[in-house]
This record gives structure tokens, sequence and C-alpha cells, in this order.
């Protein structure tokens, strides 16, 4: 390891370890745009760009912290590449840290280091860069110049560890006003540790050879083929069959490699694996020609794809050419338990036929309705996907009913897929005023359409309470709408009995439904029934459903709310090792209208997670909640004055 003991040292030390990163260096220029919000940024409404790297230093600098969300290849490791070699030309020490390189190992300490900032920063520095230095070597070396820290990927890390990512750059931030953080994200909303950071994405790609505009189109993609103009174009294919170019590939040899690539993702959950995962299943002449052809790279005995779109295209092979895989267990594989859903809408683009390719949006909506959304939005937004009208409308009308769910994450999440989906219906559904101009919008939408009929009579509610109890396990589309169409009504003795069973059959979507639908009755038999889910379902889904719906039961009546909030008080231990369950717990104590009393009721029950709290990101995160809970129900009295 290289000597540090000057400023020159340092500079030297940062010009070796971004040398090291040629792969980032397509023959683009990128235009940035700036935001104030994620409503700003994700409506597109962005005015404010620059081209000019000293450009984004200095928004970075102004306040120390600056995030960069875009899509999956829009170009931002690029462009973080081309702002450190900027800094550096300036004298700017400028490190990269690389979070596609988060290992199983490296969570572990990552755990371990949780009550200390600093150390979770140094892990960082020290193993997730080409540089391994210190905090201290970066402000006792700088030699007099700011430094800027590039953290790349941060939605490779797992779920569990972004939140805490986050924090400790914020921290680091804090503490050192001599340094700048740019971290790489994908394009979706985050809960970030304060109002000190600054939004940009990339709005757009000049080719510098040709002068060609790129548009919104991918940079990776531009970078292996030849510059096109706007059009249709199947992102999938483009990936496809650069990696099968590039390594010579047969049509078995090609199968091989696909197999193995999401066999890797469903063993290791990363993006980084050991040599010998894909040894073991594909012959080593054929890893020698996805080396050779700068597919795969590999280094100190781990090896990773060029870019995580060709690791994801061929898993997508692999689940498209098997729809047995087309359940929970292989889309948690392959998006990183829902943290990453693009190798989604690469499987989608990889379907001609559309019935296949409407089975599986409505497999992905079975297991996650914001997959579904984001695989079809970004499909339409290439022209590339086969899905049929009839399921876009279906898909945006339980987007749009849900904007009027009980819980604020929930509405925020779903107004935010109606915001960048590429539909006028997407934007005329987002300014409904309310559920009945949402079902009547999408009923003239729907028209004749006799493909529509089906799921249509079911979320107009013109089903009875025992058609859609039954329902309720006829698919994913009838299943899901009838839970939500069960919810817009007080359900009646012979009703509730039926969705009990359902709720101890042993189908375990069914059974997350039936969850669903028990948070809006508000009765001692369904609390009863619902803890007895969390307690003892051994599907994790199906107690997330059930904590959710028991926090709803308590926001909706009054006399059960203290004491199914105890219940829940009860169980906080058990919780905690659900981070799943866990994490829909907190979302569900933040409501879109909290009632009367709801900040002082859940009072108990946040003191209890901030005493249970041993780090300051978490305690800090727990006083936010309470501080969101409180303000929303100020907002929501002062509306009401109005």
């Amino acid at each position: 390891m290289m000597s540090i003991r000057s400023s020159e040292d340092l500079l030297d030390l940062c010009r070796r370890s971004l040398a090291s990163e040629p792969k980032y260096e397509p023959p683009f220029e990128f235009e940035l745009s700036f935001a104030d919000g994620y409503d700003q940024l994700l409506s597109g409404s962005v005015e404010d760009s620059s081209s000019d790297p000293a450009g984004v230093l200095a928004r970075a600098r102004d306040r120390g912290r600056l995030l960069l969300a875009a899509e999956a290849g829009a170009g931002k490791s690029s462009v973080t590449v081309g702002v450190l070699r900027h800094a550096l030309d300036s004298q700017q020490p400028a490190i990269r840290v690389d979070l596609r390189r988060w290992t199983p190992s490296i969570d572990d300490d990552w755990r371990r280091l949780r009550e200390s900032d600093s150390r979770r920063m140094h892990l960082l520095l020290d193993r997730l860069t080409n540089s391994s230095v210190t905090e201290r070597e970066l402000r006792d070396l700088s030699g007099g110049h700011d430094v800027v820290v590039a953290v790349d990927g941060l939605n490779e890390v797992p779920l569990s560890a972004t939140k805490g990512v986050l924090w400790v750059l914020d921290a680091f931030a804090a503490r050192c006003p001599w340094a700048s953080v740019i971290v790489c994200d994908r394009l979706q909303r985050r809960a970030l540790p304060s109002d000190n950071w600054a939004l940009a994405t990339i709005s757009g790609v000049m080719d510098r050879v040709s002068t060609t505009e790129g548009g919104p189109d991918n940079a990776l993609l531009l970078d292996i083929t030849q510059p096109r103009t706007a059009g249709p174009h199947n992102e999938a294919a483009i990936l496809l069959a650069h990696v099968v170019g590039q390594a010579r590939l047969s049509e078995a040899e090609l199968y091989q490699v696909t197999d193995a690539a999401l066999a890797i993702y469903d063993a290791h959950q990363g993006r980084f694996f050991e040599d010998a995962a894909l040894v073991e299943q594909v012959p080593q002449g054929v890893v020698d020609r996805l080396r050779e052809g700068r597919v795969l790279f590999t280094e100190g005995g781990r090896s990773y794809f060029r870019h995580h779109l060709f690791h994801d295209v061929l898993a997508a092979v692999a689940l498209v050419r098997d729809p047995a895989r087309w359940k929970a267990r292989w889309f948690d594989s392959l998006t990183f338990r829902a943290n990453s859903f693009d190798a989604l809408v690469l499987a989608l683009e990889l379907i001609e036929d559309p019935q296949s390719a409407d089975e599986l949006v409505m497999a992905v909506y079975d297991w996650n309705l914001y997959g579904a959304a984001y695989a079809v939005s970004q499909g339409r937004r290439h022209s590339s996907v086969a899905v049929t009208a009839s399921t876009e409308l279906a898909l945006l009308a339980v987007l749009a009913e849900r904007r009027w769910d009980p819980v604020a994450s929930s509405v925020q999440r779903v107004e935010d897929a109606l915001r960048v989906f590429p539909s006028p219906l997407a934007e005329q559904l987002l300014k409904a005023d309310d559920l009945d101009a949402v079902v009547a919008t999408v009923s003239e939408e729907a028209g004749d359409d006799t493909t529509s009929t089906a799921w249509l009579r079911i979320f107009r509610h013109d089903a009875t309470a025992g058609e859609l109890v039954a329902a309720l396990s006829s698919g994913p589309l009838p299943g899901w709408m009838a839970s939500n169409a069960l919810r817009r009504e007080p359900l009646d003795e012979t009703t509730r009995y039926a969705v009990f069973q359902a709720l101890t059959g042993d189908d375990q979507t069914v059974r997350w439904r039936a969850t669903h639908t028990l948070g809006a009755d508000a009765t001692g038999e369904s609390v009863d029934a619902l803890l007895h889910v969390l307690d003892e379902d051994d599907w994790e889904w199906a107690r997330y459903g059930a904590v959710r719906a028991l926090v709803e039961i308590a926001a909706r009546d009054e006399d059960r709310r203290r004491p199914v909030l105890d219940e829940l008080r009860a169980r906080l231990t058990a919780l905690r090792k659900q981070s799943l369950v866990f994490g829909e717990l907190q979302k569900a104590l933040e409501l879109r209208n909290p009632p009367r009393g709801w900040a002082s009721d859940v009072a108990p029950l946040i003191e209890d997670l901030f005493a249970m709290s041993v780090i300051v990101s978490d305690q800090d995160h727990w006083r936010r909640v309470g501080k969101r809970i409180s303000d929303s129900i100020r907002a929501a009295r002062a509306a009401h004055a109005a």
C-alpha cells in the first residue's frame, strides 16, 4: 500500500485510483438539471441545468451534499468520474466509493459498526475504494483544497443499509466542511437525513463525435451501439446482442450464462461474486471470452459484469424462459428484495407475445405493485413492451385508487408512479378529485373493450360481497381489486367470516390480500385474527399486511386504538428482527389524514422505538417520525379550518 505523507502523495493516490476506472470514459457530454425537491425532479419540471463539471462541483460544495438521481445506465458513473477528474486537475483530492462492491462480509461489518458513524465512514473509504484513505488523511493532507467524495451505487446496497449509508455520508459532510459528497442513486424518492441535500438528474446526453442527440437514451446503450435517432428501441435486445457478440456465445452457451446469472443473484444478492460461482456453472472457455470481450471484469478473486444491466438482462432471460419462476421468491432475487426493478423492465422487453407480457406484469403486480408499474412505465417510455392496453389501464386504475390510501408513504409512492408514467391518462388520474372521479375516468377509458369487463365490474364495486370474497383467490388482478373493493363498505358477519377463512388458507398471497381487507374492518374479531397472523404466519408478506392493517384499525377506531397499539408495543422486540415487517410498521404510523389524538396515542410506541435504538441515526429517525406525525396533524387541522 502506498504511504501517504504529503498532499502530493494524496493527489497521486487519487489519480492512480481514478486511472483504474477506464470503463467510465464514454465519448459523451452530459447535461445535468437541478431540482429543489423530489416532486420537481420526478415530474421532469427542472429548468436550472449545467454541463460544466465546475458547476456541478460548485453545487456540491454549496450544500456539502449532492444526490445525482437517474435511470440505470444514464451515465451517473461517467458523470461522477468526469467531475472527479476535473477536481484533480484543480488540485482537489477526489475519491470514488463504489458501493457495488458491497459483499456479505462488508454487510456484517457494517452492522457490527452501527454505533459509530465515523467508523462506518472509515469502512467505506477503506474497503470500497481503490484508494484506501482515512478521513484524517483527507483532512490533514488536502493542501488547503476542498475534498470531493463521490459515492456510486446507493441502490446497490441492501435496502436495510441504504438509510444508514445516507446518514453516515450526511454526518461526514456535517463534520467536514472542507468536503463535498456526491451520491449516485436510481431515480426514486428517498427519505433524506437532512434538508441540506441538493438534487440533480441527467437530462441530456450528447455524442461528441457525431453530435447526435441521445435525448433520454441510455448512455450505456449509446456507448455500445451506433448513435441512434429518437424512436422505439428495445434495451434488452441491444444489451443481449452486445454480450453475445463480444463473447461470441452460441445459443447453448448463452443459456448457460443466463442460468448462472440468475443463480448468482439468488445466492449472493449482489453484483460482485466469487469467481467460482460462475466457473462452477459455465465452462472456463466461455468465462474467458466474457472477460476478453470486456463484458466481465475480475478484481481480487471476485467478478462482476461491466455494468449491472448486462447481469440484469442475462438473469432476465433465465426468468422469462421459465414462467414457473414468476413468483415472489425469484422476483425478490432478481430485484434484491424490491430494491432495483431494472431487471423486471428488461424481462418484460424480452417478451413479444402480448398475453405472456400481461401474465408477467400480473405476476409482478401480485408481488409488488410498484415493480409492475415501473416495468410497464419504462417499457412504454421506450415503446418496447407488448403489454395490452387493458392491462395498462388496470394498472393505472389500481395505482390511482391508492391515492386515498390511509398510509402517507403509499400515497406518495403511487403518485410518484403516476407522475412518471408516460401517459396523458396517468396525468388525468393524478388530478382526479376523488375515487368516484377515478372510477368514472377508468370506465370511460375502457369503453366497450370486452377484455376489461371482468375486472371493471370489481373495480366499480358492481359485484356482490360474496363475489368479491370469491375473487380474492381468483388471480392477481381480480384478487387485489376485490380486496380493495371490500374495504369500501363495512363487512357484514357472513362476509367477515369468509375473509377469515381466506386468512387461514394455503395460498400465501390470498392470506396477504385478506389482511389488507381487514385493515378497514375495525372489529375485535379482526384485531384478534390479524394478531394471530402477525404471530404465527410463516410468510413475511402476510405478516407485513397484518401489521399495516392493525395500524389502520387503530387509526380508524378511537376505542380500539390504544389496545391495538399496546399489542404492537408488546411485540416490538420480535418485530425488530423482521426487517420487512418492521419497516412497514414505521411507515404505517405516518398517515395521510391522521385522526384527532393520533400524535399523543402513538407517542408511547415511538418512545419505545426510540429507547430501543442504540445509534444516533436510528434515534434521529424516530424523532423525525414523531415530528412528521405532529406536522401532518397540524397541516390537516389548518386545511380543515380553511
